[in-house]
């Protein structure tokens, strides 16, 4: 009967003769012909070698040659892909998943441009990225010959577990090399950073999002999502037109400042954006927070809340937000407001109730309301500009428990502008006593209203909204 010892020493030697075993028989496999990756024809033994070679499989090295378009038709795997030539394209079909477990790499040519694509509408998911290597060092001399290295991708999903690095060369006399990454469409996620690699000042490494279709979206889930290393220029580009990028980390991440369409702060923890412009969509979602310094916004930009828990306003929302896509609460959870607000253009309710606290939010004359309803309102004050030759006016508002707007109609147009503020608060008013109504059979709600240069009308109706369980029991409200 075998002892401990032993079973231990079998248990090692069969673990190490199994590692072994897959070294011994992992394989180097090179294109020699554009096809199906999943097909002998595909692939030799050697460079430029005969086809028939076995289809790489997991452990395999690949290496896709000039000019050769592979498409991948079933599920694969391998250790490493290297696009060795220039124009190569490797095509990942729907529903199929492609996994390297090292890295993919398009090197770099001694004197002359090379890109390679990956595209598809499948999925790729790698270890690392690597634009550029060590490997064919730029030829010295007195030439000033500026050539590039890409990898471009509009691959569906792209999971990334590691890096990608782009690097850049220098030789003698401004003979450079410059390393680019174009993310054109389909959804990257980059769970370690972007490194930008320059051997010298004269170099410019490039991760851009705005070439393309401009469709993209980057999600990095990273501690430190952008990493630049060397001098020169690097050169980080994610204002692409119909783009999105999402830092979704558990955990707090400094955004690149710089310009963005679309902007996602995610996950958890207080996302630093100082610096940062939008252009499109801000939106604030699960736990995370922003901090730093308020973003610029355009004319076109949206505000938008959409946490998967209550949220609480902060640097992002300025003091007036002026974007024409206005501010949208998509929060079931509910958001609230840190310090007063005014908004130019819109405020849309998808999901929860925006609460004021003590503060005030003030809409500006024009602005729209859309969407508001049980449960989704303005729970606390509520201002609204009030032009001339305006001849109604809602206010949107309730408390905490219910949704009780109010509707003003004036006889006719006001002709002085100015504001009014409103706001409802449950239970019977503190006058009722004095008021010639018995308390036990009213209405248990009451609004504020207060006019702030609003004049030019005779006289107005106004619209008191309640829900059934502010009624006393027995009360009849259409008898007065």
């Amino acid at each position: 009967m075998m002892n401990l010892k032993q079973i231990c020493r079998i248990t090692f030697l069969a673990v190490f003769f199994m590692h072994a075993s897959l070294a011994l028989f992992a394989a180097d496999r090179y294109s020699v012909a554009s096809g199906n990756w999943n097909s002998t024809a595909t692939w030799s033994a050697t460079p430029g070698g005969a086809p028939g070679a076995s289809i790489p499989v997991a452990g395999d090295n690949v290496y896709i040659e000039s000019s050769h378009a592979i498409t991948v038709t079933a599920d694969a795997a391998c250790a490493n892909i290297t696009f060795t030539g220039d124009g190569s394209t490797l095509t990942v079909n729907s529903s199929i998943t492609l996994t390297v477990s090292g890295t993919i790499t398009r090197i770099k040519f001694t004197s002359q441009d090379c890109e390679s694509t990956l595209t598809g509408a499948g999925t790729i998911a790698c270890a690392n990225v690597e634009v550029g290597t060590a490997a064919n060092p730029p030829t010295s001399g007195f030439s000033s010959s500026l050539y590039r290295h890409a990898l471009s991708t509009t691959v569906a999903v792209f999971n990334i577990s590691g890096n990608i690095t782009i690097r850049s060369y220098y030789a003698f006399l401004f003979h450079r090399r410059n390393g680019i990454f174009n993310h054109e469409n389909g959804v990257i996620t980059v769970a370690g950073s972007i490194v930008t690699e320059n051997s010298v000042w004269a170099n410019t490494s490039t991760f851009s999002i705005e070439t393309g279709a401009e469709s993209g979206t980057l999600i990095l889930s990273g501690a430190t999502p952008f990493s630049s290393l060397g001098s020169g220029t690097h050169t980080i580009e994610l204002n692409g037109t119909s783009t999105l990028v999402n830092y979704s980390r558990s955990g707090a991440q400094t955004a690149f400042a710089t310009d963005y369409n679309n902007l996602t702060l995610s996950g958890s923890g207080a996302k630093t954006v100082s610096g940062t412009a939008i252009n499109g969509i801000l939106s604030m979602e699960g736990t995370a927070t922003a901090s730093g310094t308020t973003p610029s916004y355009g004319a076109a930009s949206t505000l938008q809340y959409k946490g998967s828990a209550s949220q609480t306003t902060g640097i992002e929302f300025p003091a007036t937000f002026s974007g024409s896509g206005g501010v949208s609460i998509d929060n079931s959870n509910g958001v609230s407001l840190n310090s007063g607000r005014t908004i130019d253009d819109a405020l849309t309710f998808i999901n929860g109730a925006l609460s004021t606290g003590s503060n005030t939010l003030t809409l500006s004359a024009g602005a729209t309301v859309t969407g508001a309803g049980a449960g989704k309102y303005v729970n606390g004050i509520l201002e609204k500009g009030v032009a001339t030759s305006t001849s109604s006016v809602s206010f949107e508002v309730g408390d905490a428990s219910a949704y009780a707007p109010v509707d003003i109609n004036f006889a006719n147009a006001t002709s002085g502008a100015g504001t009014i503020t409103c706001s409802t608060t449950a239970g019977d008013h503190p006058q009722v006593a004095s008021s010639g109504f018995n308390p036990s059979y009213t209405v248990n709600r009451y609004w504020t209203l207060t006019n702030s240069g609003v004049s030019g009308y005779t006289s107005y109706d106004a619209t008191f909204n309640f829900v059934p369980g502010d009624i006393d029991a027995g009360a009849d409200y259409n008898y007065l």
